[in-house]
């Protein structure tokens, strides 16, 4: 059975969420950047899914477009602008979508 390009970019974003969880590359307290469109969102889904099964907590997210606030709101994730106390313009991590990859892209 092969999955469909949508199934994919769920697997992904679902995989690389809990895998960088699991390095602990992610982790409750954060301040993450959360990218746009259709292979960022799913990533943004995974976070409020562990942040409701209590895995992570008190995450802070600037997010890149209206569309990625709109889906944080929704989800339960608190948004923030860079300018904000709170994020004082620095991010420990930024999550987005990479819908081709070529040759001489690494894996962080």
């Amino acid at each position: 059975m092969s999955l469909t390009k949508d199934e994919q970019k769920v697997l992904a974003a679902k995989t690389a969420v809990d895998t960088l969880i699991d390095e602990g590359r992610i982790f409750s307290g954060m301040k993450i950047g959360l990218g746009t469109g259709s292979t960022a969102m799913p990533a943004v889904k995974r976070i409020s899914e562990r942040m409701k099964d209590g895995t992570l907590h008190d995450i802070k997210a600037v997010a890149t477009s209206f569309q990625t606030t709109l889906a944080c709101e929704d989800l339960g994730i608190p948004v923030y602008s860079m300018n904000d106390r709170v994020i004082n313009g620095k991010l420990d991590l930024a999550i987005d979508g990479a819908d081709e990859v070529g040759p001489g892209n690494q894996r962080l």
